[in-house]
């Protein structure tokens, strides 16, 4: 009676971790994500940054880069790919969750299914990502040597609030 207890919350605890790491790739928020988006999964500047969310950077910049007709378009489209993305990515994660909870119905659950879904969701993802994160470059490109500086200025400071943060956080939980 134990041991069969313990198989079952032991199987359950498997399960709920692959749930949550098939979900957690689905649901991250979306490239391109605009003003007002939060940071989310990779943020900041390390090896997993996701390059450095030059989108946010160049959303949250908006109005002091003061874009010509033609960039602005090309942010337009941007901002549209982004909410796109985020949008698949929420149904998505929807797909993921359902196919979870079917699995779980189950009598015998097959983790590997689950697995392999979580891992095609991520591949997905990563090149709706990617599509996103090149048209911002491609604005980028456009950019004079002005308006570049803005943006280098501003990942500057970004870098650096997030360095700080992290002082503080190695400070507060030590080890």
């Amino acid at each position: 009676m134990f041991d069969s207890r313990l198989r079952r919350r032991a199987a359950q605890a498997a399960l709920a971790s692959a749930f949550f790491v098939a979900i957690g790739a689905a649901a991250q928020p979306g490239p391109g994500a605009g003003p007002g988006a939060g940071p989310g999964p990779g943020a900041g500047f390390g090896p997993h940054a996701r390059g450095a969310h030059v989108e946010q950077v160049i959303a949250h910049l908006r109005s002091q880069l003061n874009l010509n007709t033609q960039q602005q378009q090309q942010f337009d489209n941007a901002v549209a790919a982004g909410r796109a993305a985020r949008e698949q990515a929420r149904a998505e994660g929807t797909k993921v969750r359902d196919a979870v909870r079917a699995e779980l119905a189950s009598n015998a659950p097959n983790l590997r299914n689950i697995a392999a879904l979580g891992d095609q969701t991520r591949a997905a993802l990563a090149v709706r990502h990617a599509q996103v994160r090149d048209q911002w470059l491609a604005l980028y490109d456009t950019f004079s040597a002005e308006q570049k500086l803005v943006v280098r200025d501003a990942m500057l400071k970004r870098m650096e609030r997030m360095e700080h943060f992290r002082e503080r956080m190695r400070e507060r939980f030590p080890g």
